[in-house]
């Protein structure tokens, strides 16, 4: 099950990052600010399509219930709870920065939406790799303990990225944290 999910999550990684890709020629003939905004409202449109249409195949989904047996059960083992603690912990943590960092990309090496789109999409397509790769990491290291590896392994890419006087090193710094700390969210 954790490679189909790896799997999965590896394909929808690289459709989105496809589906940016394909933004960049609509907001190219659009240079003017009304003609972006009309850019992006389309985009927009399409995406809500889009899901929509991937909804529909759901309804016809019926879910198999096990008969009630009047009690519900809380039994969660101790592996869960802490991977459930550290997601909660890095959670906290890229809510403190990580959802800001196209402003910091912008402010501190002056990239615009063309490189950071560029960045969201290299970080997708690096994602999508690393997390078919996760299941091997959890078969050999158990899953809480490939978590933590996987994650840790993050932290100096992310200080280096804040550290580095470049756009072309802190891009590539920052795909590679992207990749190891999402790698194990996938699975």
């Amino acid at each position: 099950m954790d490679s189909a999910y790896a799997l999965s999550a590896a394909l929808s990684l690289l459709s989105s990052s496809l589906g940016a890709a394909l933004t960049w020629p609509l907001l190219g003939h659009a240079p003017q600010a009304d003609g972006a905004l009309a850019a992006y409202k389309l985009g927009l449109a399409a995406s809500a399509l889009l899901f929509a249409l991937c909804a529909l195949p759901l309804l016809g989904v019926r879910e198999r219930r096990a008969a009630a047996s009047g009690r519900p059960s809380l039994k969660v083992s101790l592996t869960a709870l802490k991977l459930a603690g550290l997601a909660a912990l890095m959670g906290f943590g890229a809510g403190l920065g990580v959802w800001n960092v196209s402003y910091w990309f912008a402010r501190k090496h002056g990239a615009e939406a063309p490189q950071l789109g560029a960045l969201s999409i290299a970080s997708n397509v690096l994602i999508a790799a690393s997390a078919t790769a996760a299941p091997a990491v959890s078969a050999k290291l158990g899953s809480a303990l490939a978590v933590a590896a996987l994650q840790a392994a993050s932290t100096p890419f992310l200080a280096a990225t804040a550290l580095s006087s470049s756009l072309a090193w802190a891009s590539a710094l920052y795909v590679l944290r992207s990749a190891l700390v999402n790698a194990a969210d996938r699975w």
